[in-house]
């Protein structure tokens, strides 16, 4: 079964022009670089698309997925991160008629994206310098080190025309277009099955240039051979694929990110499933020959002893034999040599019957030698079979470590794929009554929810912990009540993420205001800075409010899991409880890794990642596990 796994010339055509009709923020919040690969991903500040995800050699495309991420990042990720964090892609660009993009950011740095056989990911500066690069490498035609000028590898540098498609289809055939015009085999195949005439060289490059035309318009194909995906198209690949599902998608990046999607992160857990597979037939196998071995030792033993307590009789018989046919020859034996059934001339052996079962014996080796043959090669046997056993007991270790692992990853898998609700960019909880609750991560976002979700909305509150370094934090109300417990849940959020936890403080007072007493409107000859607002009226306070968070796991419609972080109370009402957390002095790494790896152990079906735990714990904190469920 071939695979596709890197996008065409006509690929990247079609994915650049549907980048020119789609509005995608494309700041970029950070830098991942995944191991022994060279994939990057690059996190967004967009509400949907959350990384646009490159590989040298292989694709670039934008990911609505919240794909796993390394902890610890490479000296290559550092680098990107240094020069293009906080930056703002202003341009992708393709590089003549071929696979290389230049994504070019407003401080004049470029990224290349060599999709190209060999091809490497490539940062430069503003001269074009190479800052760094997915590989470093000489290679005849150019160089890719540190400081050196970044230089194009060969590349096809015009769109073909029909002139030079019909002129190189006449000449060299369905070569000439691939090697002369960098057309893709997939293109000309599916083009010359739609005309159905492999000589027809002018309708087939209408066809081309027609197919060409449609890209990045008719959306995206993906190809389903049983339960694989298998191939991915900007052009429906009707002809060469005339016998497999062909699944159409609105966009052709759409496409791409299914894909790649499956490729990447579903694909290893289908390997799993065949490592364990093959361990249990393995196992099988080994348990077979264990039950033989077993069985064969035991038919051993039980001849061995059977032919030690006959020893005498058999050493006499051997004499017996070997005095006879040296003296008269074989013919004899049996004659002179009573109870001797056969013989066997040409090995120099006789059988003897002994309770009824007839045996083997050589006249050129004495009983006790003979004998002790059989036991020697059952005690082998029997070795063989411990050693089996012990290789079994590894194989059922590695089997039981394999469902783990398969477990873990179908957990993360199902966690990456739930769909992410609007609020989750945000700080968020919901009180107990199912009231949501939004807060600001930083300036540009308490900006944003205010503006967006409370001037818009007159019943909605606002509040603020009384200490400077707080998120604005609302709760989002339309036609329902809202009660005094909706406003303590609230208060818990906008104290707990203020800097009042980082202060280690154990209480903070909260106020609260109503929709209309928040203002962007400044006294005259003041300014508010960016997530600043004027608080106009009397406003009323929660006092002492307890910096202490509950954190739990809560079902999402698609039935996967998320953390939940609240009041106490909200917390037991709306997830399922798992943890305290207070300001204390422990880093929030550690206690996100305390809480991941007890919660691992409660059997959920899916797992949020680490990472989503480490965001929602405001900072050094003491645990506690003691929450009533």
């Amino acid at each position: 079964m071939n695979i596709k796994e890197s996008m065409t010339v006509i690929d990247l055509i079609a994915f650049l022009r549907e980048l020119e009709k789609e509005k995608i923020n494309l700041k970029v919040s950070n830098i991942y670089h995944i191991p022994q690969t060279k994939r990057i991903l690059i996190k967004l500040k967009d509400p949907y698309f959350k990384f646009l995800v490159a590989e040298a050699s292989k694709k670039i495309y934008f990911s609505k997925y919240s794909l796993p991420t390394p902890e610890k990042p490479s000296i290559f990720a550092l680098s990107l991160r240094k020069y293009l964090n906080e930056r703002v892609i202003t341009s992708i660009k393709q590089i003549g008629f071929d696979r290389i993009l230049k994504l070019e950011f407003d401080n004049d740095y470029a990224l290349y994206i060599e999709l190209l056989p060999r091809g490497e990911i490539i940062l430069t500066d503003p001269t074009e310098r190479i800052i760094h690069a997915s590989s470093f490498k000489k290679m005849r035609d150019r160089k890719i080190e540190r400081n050196s000028q970044y230089i194009l590898p060969p590349i096809f540098e015009k769109r073909p025309t029909a002139e030079m498609c019909i002129e190189a289809l006449s000449s060299e055939g369905k070569k000439g277009l691939i090697k002369k015009l960098g057309l893709p085999h997939e293109l000309i195949d599916e083009a010359i099955g739609e005309v159905g005439c492999e000589n027809c060289f002018e309708k087939i490059c209408n066809k081309i240039e027609e197919i060409m035309g449609s890209l990045g318009i008719n959306g995206g194909y993906i190809v389903h051979q049983d339960d694989t995906l298998i191939a991915f198209y900007p052009f429906n690949p009707s002809v060469i694929h005339k016998n497999s599902k062909i699944e159409k998608t609105e966009k052709f990046n759409d496409a791409l990110d299914k894909y790649f999607y499956s490729i990447d992160v579903l694909r290893p857990v289908a390997l799993e499933d065949e490592e364990i597979s093959r361990t249990k037939a393995s196992i099988d196998k080994i348990r077979e020959d264990i039950e033989k071995g077993e069985q064969k030792v035991k038919e051993l033993y039980e001849v061995a002893n059977r032919l030690a307590s006959f020893s005498s009789y058999i050493e006499e018989k051997i004499k017996c034999a070997r005095e006879v046919q040296k003296k008269y020859g074989w013919e004899k034996v049996k004659e002179k040599c009573p109870g001797i059934q056969k013989v066997f001339q040409n090995s120099g052996e006789f059988t003897l019957n002994l309770e009824g079962k007839e045996y083997k014996f050589n006249i050129f080796e004495d009983a006790f030698t003979q004998i002790g043959k059989i036991f020697d090669e059952a005690k082998k046997l029997k070795k063989k079979v411990e050693n089996a056993k012990a290789n079994l007991e590894t194989l059922e270790l590695k089997l039981k470590e394999l469902n783990l692992k398969k477990h873990e990853k179908e957990r993360e898998v199902k966690a990456i794929a739930r769909k992410r609700d609007w609020y989750e960019k945000y700080i968020w909880s919901f009180t107990r009554n199912r009231l949501l609750i939004i807060a600001g991560r930083d300036a540009q976002q308490n900006e944003a929810i205010v503006k967006k979700y409370l001037m818009k909305n007159k019943k909605s509150l606002y509040f603020h912990a009384e200490i400077h370094g707080a998120p604005s934090t609302i709760l989002l109300a339309e036609n329902e009540d809202i009660k005094e417990e909706d406003i303590y849940d609230t208060s818990v959020i906008a104290a707990s993420y203020s800097k009042a936890w980082k202060a280690s403080l154990k209480v903070v007072d909260v106020f609260w205001v109503h929709s209309d007493q928040v203002s962007k409107t400044p006294p005259a000859g003041e300014y508010l800075e960016k997530g600043s607002f004027m608080i106009y009226g009397e406003k009323n306070y929660v006092r002492n409010v307890p910096l202490k968070l509950g954190i739990g796991l809560q079902q999402t419609a698609d039935n996967a899991y998320r953390f939940f972080v609240g009041s106490e109370e909200s917390v037991k009402k709306n997830s399922y409880p798992v943890a305290i957390i207070e300001p204390g002095n422990i880093e929030a790494q550690e206690v996100a890794n305390k809480i991941y790896q007890y919660i691992k152990n409660l059997n959920f079906e899916s797992l949020p990642s680490l990472k989503e735990l480490v965001q929602i714990i405001p900072g050094k904190s003491n645990l506690s596990f003691e929450i009533n469920h």
